[in-house]
């Protein structure tokens, strides 16, 4: 593989991997700092568990970038695209207000999930200050497809170490020196700094945009084509959203549901922490495809990425020194939950390479502007996901940590597994 190769890859991965990650980045560090709060456990699991419902309102977001990436060619072009995410940030917006309504959060969280006491009075005081939280990442993601594509990627840096560093600098304020605690706390930092960061790459994209093409030597586009791409995308989206959700109303229904959500949301939550680069393999794969590069050298790229974030997570999980100062210093875990945290960690470790395989080929498909195969890929994952939940919860006595780190094994794989076979029906 050429040295040029390489270094065009790295320079695209690196921004891509931090856009996609912030949620890897955050969902510790928030949990190390809910930690510090007077009910640590039920803090973790309550923002745990309102933000998956909210994250699941908000699933267009989780596609926003790629429809901009691949559509977003010209100023007609980018108009065009900005109507139609307007369209499905309204129709976001309205679901939005339902969940949040008395009625449908109660049923939501004591029906559905199975919750109550203290871990409910954390995740509905949490899910009402998540309200703008689907909208804005939404606007978000459109915001980094434009700046990936047109702008400096320094852009990109910059706007992603500015939201992190204000969702948690909100919550350590409100934390120390506010009478807010508990998992509301994660809420209002969430929603209030991931505004500051959609109004400053608003800004920077506006100033330091690069000229856009001619609309002229771009082909026309219309709303039924970014339907007819995206909707296949969205209901792709539907499973990584669901996921979590899925796999917490069943640990909602173990013995200790309080330990097996916040210890599946750490070891899940680290996990994804430790494997950042694969997070930009999509996107860098979809990047170089369109600049004309060879596959097999974005393939190759890609395992030698999967690679290396497996090598990084089993030293982390190996070396005793690294993880108890991390999870017990930093993080201020429990001893308990730290076991429960590095068992689940030590049953996703063997998941990068899967990651990789599943990004590449799913780019692939989309490069092909042929989406129709997600759909038929997710549906046979939430088939392995629900069968792997309804006959653990109910058949075994599997403990919480098992389950959840199991279901996330199963389905990331199984997700892989089809994309590969439907990729290659295309090639």
């Amino acid at each position: 593989m050429k040295t040029s190769f390489i270094g065009l890859a790295i320079s695209l991965l690196m921004p891509a991997a931090a856009n996609a990650s912030i949620g890897a980045v955050l969902n510790p560090a928030m949990s190390g700092v809910l930690a510090r709060s007077s009910n640590p456990t039920a803090a973790i699991a309550g923002y745990g568990l309102a933000l998956s419902i909210m994250l699941f309102v908000g699933l267009p977001q989780l596609r926003t970038q790629q429809l901009t990436l691949v559509y977003a060619e010209s100023s007609d072009s980018i108009k065009t695209v900005g109507k139609f995410l307007l369209l499905v940030i309204a129709t976001v917006i309205l679901f939005s207000f339902i969940v949040i309504t008395p009625s449908v959060k109660d049923f939501l969280l004591s029906d559905i999930f199975g919750v109550s006491g203290i871990l409910k009075t954390h995740a509905s005081q949490s899910l009402t200050w998540l309200l703008p939280l689907p909208c804005l990442l939404i606007i978000r993601m459109y915001l980094y497809g434009i700046a990936l594509k047109f702008c400096n990627p320094a852009i990109v840096w910059a706007g992603t170490i500015f939201g992190a560093t204000s969702v948690l600098a909100i919550a350590i304020y409100l934390l120390m020196f506010t009478g807010f605690d508990g998992a509301v706390t994660g809420a209002i930092a969430m929603s209030f700094g991931t505004t500051s960061e959609v109004l400053l790459m608003f800004l920077l994209t506006k100033l330091f945009g690069r000229t856009l093409p001619n609309p002229s030597i771009s082909k026309h586009i219309h709303i039924k084509d970014l339907v007819r791409f995206f909707l296949p995308m969205v209901f792709a989206a539907f499973l990584p959203s669901a996921t979590l959700p899925i796999i917490n109303a069943g640990l909602a229904r173990t013995n200790d549901p309080i330990t097996s959500i916040a210890a599946v949301s750490m070891a899940s939550g680290l996990f994804a922490l430790l494997t950042i680069p694969t997070n930009g393999i999509q996107n860098t794969s979809l990047t170089l495809m369109a600049r004309g590069k060879n596959l097999v050298q974005i393939k190759t790229f890609s395992i030698g990425v999967g690679l290396i974030t497996m090598i990084i997570a089993w030293i982390f999980i190996l070396i005793s020194p690294i993880h108890n100062f991390i999870i017990s210093n930093i993080m201020g875990i429990t001893e308990e939950l730290m076991e429960e945290t590095m068992y689940g960690l030590t049953i996703l470790a063997i998941l990068p390479l899967a990651l990789v395989f599943e990004q590449f080929y799913s780019a692939h498909l989309m490069h092909k502007k042929n989406t129709i195969p997600l759909i038929y890929i997710n549906l046979w994952r939430l088939g392995f996901l629900t069968v792997w939940i309804i006959g653990t919860v109910n058949l075994t006595q599997l403990p919480g940590i098992t389950i959840g780190a199991g279901a996330w094994l199963l389905t990331l794989s199984s997700e892989a597994f089809f994309t590969w076979i439907y990729a290659k029906k295309e090639s």
